[in-house]
């Protein structure tokens, strides 16, 4: 089972902060949860698709494989 850490939201935010975006990590009954958020809380906005290319680099790079729900503003770990 893979599990997202706490360090692994930490460094993702670190870049992801430069395009004004963060993940925010959820526990979802035996599930992990991260949804994109921006760093103001707006309520409606575009992800850029650098942000979306960060992410994958770095679950890729780690061995996970992610699923993004149907509107790409959440994903979990594929199990």
């Amino acid at each position: 089972m893979n599990i997202v850490s706490f360090q692994d939201i930490m460094k993702l935010n670190e870049q992801l902060k430069e395009f004004g975006f963060l993940l925010k990590l959820k526990d979802m009954c035996g599930n992990q949860l991260v949804s994109i958020g921006t760093l103001e809380e707006e309520k409606t906005y575009d992800i850029p698709s650098k942000v979306y290319d960060i992410i994958d680099t770095y679950f890729k790079n780690h061995f996970m494989k992610i699923r993004y729900n149907e509107a790409k503003t959440t994903f979990s770990i594929e199990m």
